[in-house]
């Protein structure tokens, strides 16, 4: 399981750094005015989300799915869920305004693409909360998440020996 965790937590790293610098490739390429300019931030634009965020994408839902069969399906699960849900929503607005860039259909102002980075990072922002405030919640107030935040947690307690040493 460790090692599907961890593939599910790099492929969204890399699915997260489309997201987060694709918008920005969209503000450059709105205000570009020169054909060159043009033309590499479409070429750039294209190779991130279909060589980076759709495999990371799709390899991290996939790693997430599996990885649901060891949750309860509890309240937390069922918000990330909607959250992905959202993301990929956003990832495929985001793919419709990279065929439009790339059709020349660019209906879009700098101050417009601003707005769209800028709700994507507080959606971001929010849900890394949601997550880390779940992990530390679990952790401090339960005691019992990584059996180390509790003073009575049994991995501190020594274990018993049939027989005396000197080291007991």
């Amino acid at each position: 399981m460790l090692w599907y965790k961890t593939l599910h937590i790099i492929f969204m790293i890399t699915w997260f750094a489309g997201l987060f610098y694709l918008p920005r490739l969209f503000v450059y390429h709105a205000t570009s005015n020169d054909e060159i300019s043009i033309n590499r931030f479409k070429i750039m634009e294209r190779k991130l989300f279909w060589g980076i965020m759709t495999p990371g994408g799709i390899l991290t839902i996939i790693f997430g799915i599996y990885l649901i069969q060891f949750h309860e399906f509890l309240l937390w699960l069922q918000v990330k869920i909607f959250l992905v849900v959202l993301l990929g929503l956003y990832h495929v607005w985001c793919g419709k305004i990279m065929y439009d860039f790339k059709n020349n259909r660019n209906e879009h102002e700098n101050e417009n693409e601003s707005v769209f980075n800028v709700c994507f990072h507080c959606g971001r922002v929010f849900n890394v909360c949601f997550h880390c405030g779940r992990v530390f919640n679990a952790c401090f107030h339960c005691g019992r998440v990584f059996n180390v935040c509790s003073p009575n947690s049994k991995s501190e307690t020594k274990p018993k020996t049939k027989y005396k040493t000197k080291y007991n």
